[in-house]
């Protein structure tokens, strides 16, 4: 044999073992990755917003992962400001398997249809730059809520965390745009 025929299989031989060395690196790196999810969500108001026949302020929230692919399994309203609210008319997120907390024209479609709309929040894995949109309730005079976003790396993962968000809602730009019912 010759020096440059020796020459070429020992490349070959340090390629293949540095390929070995790094695929014996990913586990660790994998159990890293997943210890440090799932990572706090970016959660937003958007600009759209509508008022029902009930005096009650519909608000469409935007969610977004901020860097890898987790399970979101709930999204709630824990707070809000100005506060105390009655219990009937404190903010809910419309979610697709509670059929009093979505907006009045989506109650009368069927299961089926409300777990396809687009607006209503289903436990769902979120990814990034592919944002999750739902409808808020809040009444008129709310400014501010916390939503809280419980969260794991997968669907049934042991570990799962609640993020906590305090957020303004949009409204009108002339605060007499609407009549208010402060009838508790």
């Amino acid at each position: 044999m010759s020096f440059g025929l020796l020459a070429a299989i020992a490349e070959v031989l340090r390629a293949i073992i540095d390929g070995v060395l790094g695929l014996a690196k990913l586990p660790r790196w994998f159990r890293e990755r997943r210890g440090a999810l799932p990572e706090e969500p970016f959660v937003d108001f958007t600009e759209e917003y509508w008022v029902d026949s009930d005096g009650v302020r519909w608000v469409k929230a935007r969610m977004e992962s901020a860097s890898a692919r987790a399970y979101v399994h709930d999204v709630c309203c824990e707070d809000c400001l100005p506060s105390p609210v009655p219990p009937d008319k404190f903010p809910k997120v419309a979610k697709a398997g509670e059929l009093k907390s979505l907006p009045p024209e989506m109650r009368s479609l069927s299961k089926r249809k409300i777990r396809d709309e687009e607006f209503a929040f289903k436990p769902q894995y979120l990814t990034p730059n592919e944002p999750v949109e739902f409808w808020v309730s809040c009444p008129l005079w709310i400014e501010e809520i916390e939503l809280a976003i419980t969260m794991s790396v997968g669907r049934f993962c042991y570990k799962e965390r609640t993020f906590p968000q305090w957020r303004n809602v949009p409204g009108p730009d002339d605060p007499f745009q609407f009549e208010l019912d402060y009838d508790f």
